[in-house]
């Protein structure tokens, strides 16, 4: 059966809310990934940090390692140098022998000073990298719950979304002799194919009706907007 004119209206008004609420849960069901996405990459900067700071670490400990290895190698030039003290054959030799043999030392006391520095200084490199990596745990933990809750989110906006498409269907062909206007205009323009008239005013772009446009609305005929084009329904 053909509805009256007056609840056509009511119809495209229902389809109009309908659409704009559609449009809300997708655009909400969009963002929320994105939303997900600014999370994680929290997540990943921490990591990030926590890899330059192992390998800063590693430096320092490469660093420490190599000057030890050189400490030895001086303490090992010591022991060569005073066995060859016992057989110097003058006071001119056992001078220069000595005075290697300290200035050897000197430079294995400095060598054990930057070796105190380095390994210092590796050890509050690695504090930082044990409050790094309770960090990243606690941010772990955070972007797992915030994920969880945004799953349930989506999951619950793409539920609204079924009950609204299915009843979209049930409106639409309700429209009657105006559906065919209803589907070339939001097959062109979308949700703003529909406009809401108030008082002779289109609220889809602000334009004043014609008189006749108005009366014509008044009687329950929905008409489209003479500027915009959009199918208008009384306020």
């Amino acid at each position: 059966p053909t509805l009256h004119m007056a609840t056509v209206l009511e119809v495209l008004r229902e389809i109009f809310e309908t659409r704009r609420e559609l449009t809300d849960l997708r655009d909400q069901i969009k963002r929320s990934p994105l939303q997900l996405k600014a999370k994680e990459n929290e997540v990943e900067k921490i990591k990030a940090r926590i890899l330059g700071e192992k390998e800063n670490a590693k430096k320092v400990r490469v660093d420490a390692d190599s000057r030890e290895l050189s400490l030895k190698q001086a303490e090992g030039r010591i022991r060569d140098l005073k066995g060859k003290l016992n057989v110097a054959e003058s006071n001119k030799e056992y001078q220069v022998i000595q005075d290697e043999i300290k200035r050897i030392t000197g430079e294995n006391d400095k060598l054990q000073d930057e070796i105190l520095e380095k390994i210092t200084l590796e050890e509050e490199m690695r504090g930082t990298i044990k409050a790094s990596e309770a960090e990243l745990a606690s941010a772990q933990t955070e972007f797992n719950k915030y994920k969880e809750v945004v799953e349930y989110k989506i999951d619950k906006l793409k539920a609204q979304v079924g009950i609204l498409t299915d009843r979209l269907k049930q409106l639409e062909p309700e429209l009657g002799e105006a559906r065919s206007d209803y589907q070339r205009m939001v097959a062109a323009k979308g949700d703003d194919g529909i406009a809401e008239c108030v008082s002779g005013t289109c609220q889809g772009c602000f334009s004043e009706q014609p008189p006749q446009s108005w009366q014509e609305l008044l009687v329950g005929r929905p008409i489209k907007c003479r500027h915009c084009g959009a199918l208008m329904f009384k306020s």
